[in-house]
């Protein structure tokens, strides 16, 4: 009796251990969303749009503000915030409403060199009109 119940426990301990070896629990890898962390700065200083654009990771969260260019100083356009999963291919897409005087607008924020020191800002603008003409503007940033 006793070598059966040992050989027993020398089997289900065999077992335990066949079946944990192999098994890793990997946790889901996400996007690089620090690339995107960090105040973006229009290259185009003589007439740009959009001045600037500040991103912050907060919890998983992406907040981006934008400011435009009013006069001689920025206007401050508001704030999204974007889940860091639905980063995609290193490219977040803002939806914003009526912030800019236009109806909506949408963003594609994407950076573009090997050493994501580059942004580029592809911004929509919808119009209250419908028969006004909606506006396609691209802009490049550098990170300072």
């Amino acid at each position: 009796m006793r070598r059966f119940l040992l050989i027993l426990l020398m089997l289900v301990l065999l077992t335990g251990l066949l079946t944990s070896c192999g098994t890793t629990i990997v946790p889901p890898v996400g996007p690089d969303v620090g690339k995107f962390v960090g105040l973006w700065v229009n290259q185009n200083q003589l007439d740009p749009i959009i001045s600037k654009c500040k991103i912050e990771l907060v919890n998983d969260y992406l907040i981006i503000e934008i400011w435009a260019k009013c006069g001689s100083g920025d206007c401050y356009w508001g704030e999204a915030m974007i889940d860091s999963k639905d980063v995609i291919d290193e490219t977040i897409e803002v939806a914003w409403e009526g912030t800019s005087g236009f109806g909506t607008y949408t963003q594609k924020l994407t950076l573009i060199n090997n050493q994501n020191k580059q942004l580029e800002i592809e911004t929509v603008f919808y119009p209250y009109n419908p028969s006004s003409s909606v506006v396609k503007v691209t802009e490049y940033f550098k990170k300072v």
